[in-house]
Order: C-alpha cells, then sequence, then structure tokens
C-alpha cells in the first residue's frame, strides 16, 4: 500500500515570480509553469507526477471527491499544454 506524504512536495528552487530566461532548460519551463498553477490544480499534478500516486489515493490524501480530483488534475494539463503551446514547447 502507498503511504502518500504529509504534505504537497516542494517545486524546487524556482520563484513563482521568476522569468523563465530564453533558452533556458525545458524541465526549468516545465517547474516554472507548475509553479504558476493554481494550489489546487499545481497539488494534485505534482502528487501524480512526481509521487506517483493514483488519481484515488490523492483523493483519499487531501480528503476531497475524486471527480474533484480528476477535474483539477484535467484543467492544470490543459493549462500548462496552452502554455506550452504558446512557449513553443509543444
Amino acid at each position: 500500500m502507498h503511504t502518500p506524504p504529509t504534505t504537497t512536495p516542494p517545486l524546487a528552487a524556482t520563484s513563482a515570480t521568476a522569468p523563465v530566461a530564453c533558452g533556458a532548460p525545458v524541465h526549468q519551463q516545465v517547474l516554472h509553469e507548475l509553479h504558476r498553477l493554481p494550489d489546487d490544480h499545481r497539488q494534485i499534478l505534482l502528487l501524480k507526477l512526481f509521487e506517483k500516486m493514483t488519481l484515488t489515493e490523492i483523493s483519499d490524501h487531501i480528503g476531497i471527491d475524486l471527480d474533484t480530483v480528476r477535474a483539477r488534475a484535467t484543467c492544470g494539463i490543459r493549462t500548462l499544454a496552452g502554455r506550452f503551446r504558446t512557449l513553443g514547447v509543444l
């Protein structure tokens, strides 16, 4: 059984207001854009992507309905995809 973390994992040493330099590595752009997401969307994506939790585990861990977790994950991914297209990353 997966033991969920007690808090949302940190993003790394990136600032929400720090601009992404032209030519910066893609992973820095990804972290920057993740950091710009609303807290509730970012929390779910971090748990899914970095903690490898299922959406059901995330729902149980943070105490919200599974459909809400799905909706927030989908919205966060769509937001990121749109930003990455704008930046030319996708």
